[in-house]
């Protein structure tokens, strides 16, 4: 378990130096999503990593409850659509 959220954790490590990077017109940095993932209490981030699709960037979250249902979801960072958290 401690092995699955070391990519968290290494997330918010790199939280400072990834934003000022990230603000030049393409949407929100991983971490700004990550943090808006993290305001609802009901998931919690195991891994996340950034897929390129042509010249679209994406954030791939996979994302844990506290049953253990394991959800991924895909966010556009310039557009990030969480609804389906919600489901």
């Amino acid at each position: 378990m401690l092995a699955a959220l070391m990519p968290a954790i290494a997330l918010d490590a790199n939280a400072q130096s990834n934003n000022s990077k990230q603000k030049n017109g393409q949407g929100n940095s991983m971490d700004d999503v990550a943090r808006m993932i993290r305001k609802n209490k009901q998931w919690q981030i195991l891994e996340v990593t950034p897929r390129q699709d042509g010249s679209v960037t994406r954030y791939r979250f996979k994302l844990i409850n506290s049953t253990g249902k394991v959800k991924i979801i895909s966010i556009d960072p310039k557009k990030p659509n969480l609804r389906r958290l919600e489901q």
